[in-house]
């Protein structure tokens, strides 16, 4: 049976918090120029936008403007997914299982263990990727609370409204409870610790889009296919200039 505990401190912030331009995000933004169409995006905010296996994302909500959840009417394209909401859209999520990974004496693989043995690598750990988005385009109370993802950062005021300089409080939760003790990053690299009620302060950063994201890592035990699971949560406004 496996059995899952927190791994040591040390090891830990060693291993998750690399800066923010090592990593892709993950987030959903308009489709081109059709404003009923969105897609959910992996690649580097705002501009950069990578290719990936569709079936890699396991789920999408969406919200209104009234708060309430919309049905979606999901595409998988070749190398993106794209979806159109019934309304207009104040809020959309989305997570995505990215697969095994490999930390090998040669770097880090996009593969199981198995496979990277099979390379002839020397396999130090390996490890699954998930990865949680939420993208605020305008201010419901929904907004302000969970969603039900596993993962998730929440914020506490109207973030939409905030100028560069200011403070905002966002929660962040891990299956439903405060995480505390865990960093909360800016796309910037300012950085702010949850207090015991998974609460942390962001001070906004200069730029129009505004990227917040947190790391969660558990070790796994009784598991030949991974040896840790790590969770990426992001969200992502915009705020006056």
């Amino acid at each position: 049976m496996k059995t899952i505990r927190a791994l040591p401190a040390a090891i830990a912030v060693f291993l998750l918090f690399a800066p923010a331009v090592f990593a892709h995000h993950l987030w959903i933004k308009p489709a081109g120029d059709d404003k009923e169409t969105w897609a959910v995006i992996r690649g580097i905010i705002p501009d950069r936008v990578d290719p990936y296996d569709p079936e890699r994302i396991r789920e999408i909500l969406a919200f209104g403007a009234d708060g309430d959840s919309l049905d979606i009417e999901r595409t998988d394209r070749e190398d993106i997914v794209k979806f159109r909401a019934a309304g207009d859209l104040s809020m959309a999520a989305a997570w995505s299982g990215w697969g095994y990974r490999v930390n090998t004496t040669r770097g880090k693989r996009l593969m199981g263990r198995a496979e990277a043995k099979d390379e002839g690598l020397r396999v130090l750990s390996a490890f699954y990727s998930t990865h949680y988005a939420k993208s605020l385009f305008s201010w419901t109370v929904t907004a302000g609370k969970p969603v039900g993802l596993r993962f998730e950062i929440i914020p506490l005021e109207n973030p939409l409204k905030a100028l560069p300089g200011d403070e905002i409080r966002f929660s962040v939760l891990f299956d439903g409870k405060p995480l505390s003790g865990t960093s909360l990053y800016t796309e910037n690299g300012e950085e702010a610790t949850t207090n015991d009620n998974g609460v942390g302060a962001i001070t906004i950063p200069k730029g129009r889009t505004v990227l917040l994201y947190a790391r969660h890592r558990i070790d796994v035990e009784g598991d030949e296919k991974k040896d840790y699971e790590v969770f990426t949560t992001f969200l992502n406004f915009e705020v006056r200039r």
